[in-house]
């Protein structure tokens, strides 16, 4: 009886994992494929600055989960002003398509972006040539709104 125990579980197991695997892979897939995937957070952020309009001259952060669950990022930047716009999962391709509608409207002093290694998790079919022009292309945007913006 135990030893079927045993087995049943490792089999449950194996088939979480698998299961836990295709979501991860379905979720890349589909991140990957539409530039639009994370429209549901940037409307958000719209709603949020229609609410409470940031003012001018913080320091933006965007990217992906590493800023979007930096919990405590304005105490820990404090004194300066900060603006937290990391969206989970992002890839480079997700941000640079945002840029007019998660940065330009905050006419920001700094932008500290955080984006990349999504782009080369398994699945996505993107190298570092890829991720690197999309990165080019991110400074590029960000340059023609604000030429001399620092960019971390």
């Amino acid at each position: 009886m135990a030893r079927r125990l045993v087995v049943f579980g490792v089999v449950v197991l194996a088939l979480a994992l698998g299961g836990l695997r295709w979501g991860v892979q379905h979720f890349m897939d589909s991140a990957t494929a539409n530039p639009a995937f994370f429209e549901e957070a940037i409307v958000a952020f719209e709603e949020a600055d229609r609410a409470k309009t940031p003012a001018p001259g913080a320091i933006l952060f965007v990217g992906s989960s590493s800023i979007r669950y930096w919990d405590d990022l304005a105490g820990d930047m404090a004194p300066l002003r900060v603006v937290n716009r990391g969206f989970g999962g992002a890839q480079f391709s997700h941000v640079l398509h945002n840029l007019e509608r998660v940065i330009v409207p905050h006419a920001p002093r700094a932008v500290v972006v955080y984006a990349g290694d999504n782009d080369l998790a398994e699945g996505t079919g993107k190298d570092a040539a890829r991720v690197f022009a999309d990165y080019q292309a991110f400074v590029a945007g960000v340059r023609a709104h604000f030429p001399d913006l620092p960019i971390y």
